[in-house]
């Protein structure tokens, strides 16, 4: 499209704008639905048992595929010696430890129900601290068991677990969870900055580092005055293959910029599945193109609208767009 000719403002009739409109988008539905998961592998009996004391072993067989809830638990038990769950993120970090757990059918397989529901993240992983020799069972196959030094004492919430080592296992327990499905709240009143309604488009090429990207997107604000809600589809894919598809829930369209968020539904990698999308786009006429954008929790995303006053860039990016083309259009009145 000729740059040229690229910003509209006040000139659009009602009924052009609604035709162009129908064009470019289609509804969908935007129920989500809530996803079990399951943390670890399963309460059966294996051959092999931890010999040391006083340490912390991480399994990373079946990582959290999504933000969630864990319920509950199951394991195997070997012996009746006491333990504790832990969940740690993919740096290491302490994040929940559970009280002592004692199993009560030895040998055999048991349950523990938690207090309350813990909290995990996208990449969490649930571990294990014996206080005396081990209780869990394995056997040394699958991803990696990250283990501290024997002695190295009980793990504290918000510490960082330095390991000693790794090795191939699959540990007899499974965590059982659910998404994070509740609804974010009807949002604040709109900080200072003023958001125009309107909508962007496009289909652009771009490359970072020696990686060629390709994205096509439309996202819309809301034609009501609830601030920043919006819709829209944005479509990503590179030339090792990736891809996801983005669900846009809010967008904020500010000039010759569109900022906006949405929910993964579907990725070639299932780490990215169920995080979300912070991007933003800018027109930038004869200067060139640009987007920019980030993966996070949905709760993150979605304070970039509501408290932040101006509404702060992604950290990953800009890049220029090396092809293509898009278009910001702002300052539409969709009461027309």
């Amino acid at each position: 499209m000729n740059k040229r000719i690229k910003r509209i403002f006040y000139g659009f009739s009602a009924l052009a704008l609604s035709a162009l409109l129908v064009v470019l988008f289609m509804p969908r539905a935007s129920t989500v639905l809530a996803d079990s998961f399951t943390l670890g592998n399963d309460a059966t009996s294996r051959s092999q048992l931890d010999t040391r004391s006083n340490f912390t072993a991480v399994d990373t067989n079946h990582s959290a595929g999504m933000d969630g809830q864990i319920a509950s638990f199951s394991y195997y038990a070997t012996n009746s010696n006491p333990f504790r769950f832990v969940v740690v993120d993919n740096a290491g970090m302490i994040k929940w430890i559970s009280d002592e757990v004692t199993p009560s059918t030895v040998p055999g397989a048991n349950t523990y129900t938690p207090p309350s529901p813990v909290d995990v993240s996208t990449g969490d992983n649930v571990g294990l601290y014996f206080t005396s020799t081990g209780t869990i069972p394995y056997e040394a196959t699958g991803a990696g068991a990250y283990y501290t030094p024997t002695d190295s004492g009980m793990p504290t919430t918000g510490a960082t677990l330095t390991y000693e080592g790794s090795e191939g296992r699959t540990y007899s327990f499974a965590a059982y969870g659910s998404e994070t499905t509740t609804p974010p709240p009807p949002p604040p009143p709109p900080p200072s900055v003023v958001n125009f309604p309107g909508f962007t488009y496009g289909q652009i090429d771009y490359t970072t580092g020696d990686l060629h990207r390709v994205v096509s997107f439309f996202a819309q604000s809301n034609r009501n005055t609830r601030p920043y809600l919006g819709n829209g589809t944005f479509i990503y894919k590179d030339a090792n293959g990736d891809w996801y598809n983005v669900d846009i829930r809010y967008v904020a369209v500010q000039g010759s910029d569109t900022y906006f968020a949405g929910r993964v539904t579907d990725s070639s990698n299932a780490d990215w599945k169920n995080q979300w999308l912070y991007a933003k786009v800018h027109d930038g006429g004869a200067s060139g193109d640009q987007i920019s954008g980030e993966l996070m929790r949905g709760t993150e995303a979605l304070l970039h609208f509501v408290r932040n006053s101006n509404l702060t860039d992604p950290s990953s990016g800009p890049f220029n767009v090396t092809s293509g083309d898009l278009m910001v259009v702002s300052g539409l009145n969709f009461n027309e």
